[in-house]
């Protein structure tokens, strides 16, 4: 008499099945990964705005220096124009500065002060579109206020990253490489 061997049936409309990371939780992100608290966040956004103030005011400087503001009439200053191309240039200056950082080191200088660093949801260096969104949300007009009832901006939701301590992040990343390594 043949063995009765138990019979599985699959269910063609089924879900694949995710692969299980111990690292994970259940909504996807990294254990040992929390969001920096919101006053780093703050410092964060304050010396940023500050160090972008001063570069506009650099380049105010050196168009002095050109000699072209002496060649502006005074009409033109005080036109709708120039008060457009003067929040143009704040948004290139954000822009730049943002995107510049934080696609080559995922830091900016607030975030070098306070030790935090942006990653995406894994843990891992967020894409360059990723830091393109999270730069361009931060022209929505009072996206700073998005923080008042999260931990999160709309620029860290809408993009998928995050800013965490870098320490948490070292700790964490040591900690995958010595279960890899044994």
């Amino acid at each position: 008499m043949l063995p009765i061997l138990p019979m599985t049936i699959e269910n063609p409309y089924e879900a694949p099945a995710a692969p299980t990371n111990p690292e994970l939780s259940r909504r996807g992100r990294v254990r040992g990964l929390r969001p920096a608290q919101k006053g780093r966040r703050f410092t964060n956004w304050f010396v940023d705005v500050v160090v972008r103030m001063i570069v506009i005011e650099l380049v105010g400087l050196a168009v002095e220096w050109l000699g072209v503001s002496g060649k502006l009439s005074e009409e033109f200053l005080q036109s709708t124009t120039f008060v457009v191309l003067d929040f143009a240039l704040g948004l290139l200056v954000a822009f730049t500065y943002y995107f510049g950082f934080e696609v080559t080191t995922g830091r900016t200088l607030g975030k070098y002060l306070t030790g935090t660093q942006v990653v995406d949801t894994l843990g891992n260096k967020p894409t360059t579109k990723a830091i393109v969104v999270r730069t361009l949300c931060r022209a929505i007009p009072f996206e700073m206020l998005s923080f008042l009832p999260s931990d999160s901006g709309w620029h860290d939701s809408f993009s998928g990253t995050k800013v965490v301590l870098v320490r948490d992040l070292e700790r964490v990343r040591n900690s995958q490489q010595a279960e890899t390594s044994v």
